[in-house]
């Protein structure tokens, strides 16, 4: 971004950064949107979702002036998240484009976030939301609408539940989680499938890998169509020698299929140091 959004904290801490999670997507000829989610000015920990456009993919991004989604609609967020926690944190923005009803439109997942308790203490945990929001893009850079009202799609009240990228073929759609702390070898994507994108089974399943897939961790999942290999792409974090600072997180690319409906990874990609 060519610059920072007004309404965010900046920070020049490298272990805790004031942006995270961009995910761009092409919303017009010659005209990128990204999102992505920064802290809030008036907290030390809460984050908001904001968007940016720009003439290229590469950027630079100008940042609106408003966010996208803030709880209560702070700093003129449009999307107010009518029924969120007050301590929530909102992360891990993803747009798509999707068919509604024979109405293509912009969709923004994202995630929201508090926690429960005394961390360290008996009975902490995370309390989580999946929701999804309309969006409009404005054709400048200073402003952005929404349809309607955002929807909470899932609600996980004793873990974390993340990083929700959404696929459809045909009337079909698949929504694709990170389920649990990133940094734990335990972190894994899981899938739930629906016919439609507002309606979702509080069940969800855990995506199948090769089991020569050797990451520690399987989450941060990303799922798109190449229509020059007609086929599916899938990338994901984890790191090959285990959990720890001492064992680098890498990127990991493979292939994905549906069978039956059913979403499994069908081959990974040899990682390049």
């Amino acid at each position: 971004m060519n610059a920072d959004p007004v309404w965010s904290k900046q920070s020049t801490s490298t272990s805790h950064p004031a942006v995270w999670a961009p995910s761009a997507i092409k919303v017009s000829t010659g005209k990128y949107m990204l999102t992505y989610a920064a802290q809030r000015k008036d907290s030390s920990y809460l984050r908001c979702i904001g968007v940016a456009f720009a003439t290229k993919a590469t950027g630079p991004y100008t940042p609106a002036k408003t966010p996208l989604s803030c709880v209560n609609g702070r700093y003129g967020a449009p999307d107010v998240m009518a029924g969120a926690a007050s301590n929530d944190s909102v992360i891990d923005a993803t747009p798509r484009f999707l068919t509604v009803n024979g109405s293509r439109g912009l969709y923004v997942t994202y995630k929201t976030q508090h926690s429960v308790g005394t961390k360290g203490q008996p009975g902490f945990h995370y309390y989580s939301t999946i929701r999804m929001v309309r969006v409009q893009a404005a054709s400048n850079a200073t402003a952005v609408k929404i349809w309607g009202a955002s929807h909470i799609l899932t609600t996980r009240p004793d873990n974390i539940e993340e990083n929700p990228v959404m696929v459809q073929r045909g009337n079909t759609f698949t929504l694709f989680t990170s389920l649990g702390g990133y940094t734990l070898c335990s972190y894994h994507t899981e899938y739930r499938t629906s016919t439609h994108p507002w309606s979702w089974p509080s069940t969800s399943h855990r995506l199948s890998f090769p089991a020569n897939t050797n990451t520690c961790g399987q989450g941060d999942a990303d799922v798109y169509y190449s229509p020059r290999a007609k086929a599916y792409r899938i990338f994901w974090s984890g790191r090959p020698g285990g959990a720890g600072k001492s064992h680098p997180f890498y990127l990991y690319s493979g292939e994905l299929g549906f069978f039956s409906g059913v979403p499994k990874v069908t081959g990974v990609d040899a990682r390049k140091s």
